[in-house]
């Protein structure tokens, strides 16, 4: 009796886990559905000019008419186009910056500031401080960024 019961026991769990010689025995063969040709989703074109565009397009054509990497208006031009006094204050500014030494950058907490010595003076800047009639509008290692009436000049480091 108990070998029936264990035999029992085995032959359902067994059954239940998916054996596939027990299962066969005693569930029905399921049938395989029967296979339906598909029917394509976009119908085929005889166009073999339409093909050969898809397959060869041709390279677009880009016609340029200046040189990308030519400034748009030159800083000369520019001059030219203003008044003479505008031209003659450009003149003076820049043998004004001509004059004046950036001799370092300065870090205090987060903060940079330049040692710039000019005709009568030396002295550290900060950012948007005056010297002689210009704004320091950026700082960096190897150069000061300054700016009178919308003009921009370059200071570099070590120049004179």
């Amino acid at each position: 009796m108990k070998i029936l019961n264990r035999l029992f026991l085995l032959g359902l769990v067994l059954f239940l886990s998916g054996c596939d010689q027990l299962n066969s025995l005693f569930l029905p063969k399921k049938k395989a559905p029967p296979v339906v040709e598909a029917k394509p989703i976009v119908p085929m074109l005889e166009d073999t000019d339409l093909a050969k565009l898809i397959l060869k397009p041709e390279p677009y054509k880009l016609k340029v008419t200046r040189d990308p990497f030519k400034p748009l208006i030159e800083r000369k031009e520019a001059l030219e186009k203003g008044t003479q006094e505008d031209a003659v204050l450009y003149q003076m500014s820049q043998e004004q910056v001509k004059k004046m030494k950036y001799l370092g950058l300065i870090k205090m907490a987060d903060q940079y500031s330049a040692l710039i010595k000019t005709e009568k003076r030396k002295g550290v800047y900060k950012l948007n401080d005056e010297v002689e009639g210009f704004y320091i509008t950026g700082i960096a290692p190897d150069h000061v960024v300054l700016e009178k009436q919308n003009m921009t000049f370059n200071l570099k480091r070590g120049e004179k």
